[in-house]
């Protein structure tokens, strides 16, 4: 049975004064506390962006941590100050897009995501140098116990000094965002 079928027979069967989910298969019984259920509703998901461009950041190769200064939403608040905290052990899918402005000859574009486990370099471009701007993004499904900690970074390389702006906006166009949710 899966935790979504779970959840939803411990939500649609759960009396008041229950304290467990018994769940029989193949003979088998088990039972689950109701109180480590996850419900759908409570899965931990969240949307933040930069409003704010940030400038002259990177550009020599240097990584910065980017800065996501606004939530759209935050569902179990563990979104804060550009970091996602997990607060159960799971699967998480995250994705990004970091929209680098003020660029003059970059040759190298770079995000990544950082996690307590592991770092993931998620886009990288290496081409004929680039003028204006240049949007890196990426999509990757991490696995998290609970407390470790994820972050995006950005680097561009090539410039020769740190002059490459993280771009910002306020309207409800979202051209640097962080976004996560956990899927098991």
């Amino acid at each position: 049975m899966s935790d979504t079928a779970i959840s939803a027979l411990a939500t649609a069967t759960a009396p008041a004064d229950a304290d467990y989910l018994v769940l029989v298969q193949s003979g088998v019984t088990k039972k689950i506390p109701y109180s480590t259920l996850i419900r759908p509703s409570a899965y931990p998901a969240f949307l933040a962006h930069n409003s704010v461009t940030d400038n002259n950041v990177t550009g020599n190769y240097t990584v910065v941590t980017v800065n996501f200064d606004t939530e759209i939403f935050d569902q179990g608040n563990n979104f804060s100050g550009d970091t996602f905290t997990a607060p159960v052990t799971g699967r998480y899918r995250f994705s990004t897009a970091i929209n680098y402005t003020g660029i003059v000859n970059g040759t190298e574009f770079y995000a990544y995501l950082f996690t307590s486990n592991r770092n993931y370099q998620l886009d990288y471009k290496f081409t004929a140098a680039i003028s204006g701007n240049y949007v890196c993004n990426g999509s990757v499904l991490v696995d998290m116990d609970a407390g470790d900690t994820a972050v995006v970074k950005a680097r561009v390389g090539g410039v020769g000094a740190d002059t490459v702006d993280v771009y910002g906006d306020t309207s409800s166009q979202l051209y640097t965002f962080f976004s996560g949710e956990l899927v098991c």
